[in-house]
């Protein structure tokens, strides 16, 4: 993914003192496009699951999108996007004990939307949206995982790697005119597995978008506060 928005998407390294960006240490490397104004491509090699100084690299008002490998037990290939958060004390995959993160319900079922319709050149991929789970979790913007699983054939992948970047700077491009144009209902997910398929489908052919997404194994943490 980073490989094609530099070579296909025209994203060039700029200065890490650059005026967009606060209290930047050489843990990131930023990259504009002319193409693409409103996209700044930041890669770094920290684990992306245990940052935690998020919001002193950006400003306030965006959203992060992390381009993510997927991994599973199954290996089957997936095309994932999912929120962050902990509904426990178990903050063994980054970000704060109960703490749920930032959502931007209406990006997330846009991607979707528009990854569902590229299904055709992606016959070999199931498209599915995980429930909430691992960090980071404290900022301040929402924050949705895009990944490609679940094995290094995939990650290597890279026709999936266009799509899947097409289509997230497509709907960053259109979200508002989406979100101004559609009737979207706002839920939160409660129940079905770790890849709910109920709620994907809401998602792709519905009206309905989603936060939070708590599946039943993590039902027993819910409490008033959280």
């Amino acid at each position: 993914m980073k490989n094609y928005l530099i070579k296909e998407e025209n994203f060039e390294k700029i200065n890490n003192n650059g005026k967009n960006h606060n209290n930047v240490n050489m843990d990131y490397e930023f990259f504009n496009s002319s193409i693409h104004p409103k996209i700044t491509l930041i890669i770094t090699k920290r684990n992306l699951i245990e940052i935690d100084n998020i919001d002193s690299i950006l400003p306030k008002y965006n959203m992060i999108i992390f381009l993510s490998k997927h991994a599973s037990k199954s290996k089957t290939p997936t095309l994932t996007s999912h929120s962050t958060g902990n509904f426990s004390e178990d903050n063994l995959l980054g970000g704060k004990p109960c703490e749920i993160g930032n959502t931007f319900p209406s990006f997330q079922k846009q991607y979707m939307k528009r990854l569902y319709e590229k299904k055709e050149e992606l016959l070999n991929y199931n498209l599915a949206i995980e429930a909430t789970h691992h960090g980071p979790t404290s900022s301040t913007n929402p924050i949705l995982f895009v990944e490609i699983g679940s094995t290094e054939i995939q990650w290597n992948d890279k026709l999936a790697a266009s799509i899947v970047c097409k289509c997230v700077l497509d709907t960053v491009n259109d979200i508002k005119k989406k979100v101004s144009s559609n009737n979207i209902n706002i839920g939160i997910g409660i129940g079905g597995n770790h890849y709910p398929q109920k709620f994907n489908n809401l998602i792709l052919f519905s009206n309905v978008a989603f936060g939070p997404i708590i599946s039943k194994y993590n039902l027993s943490f819910i409490n008033e506060k959280l």
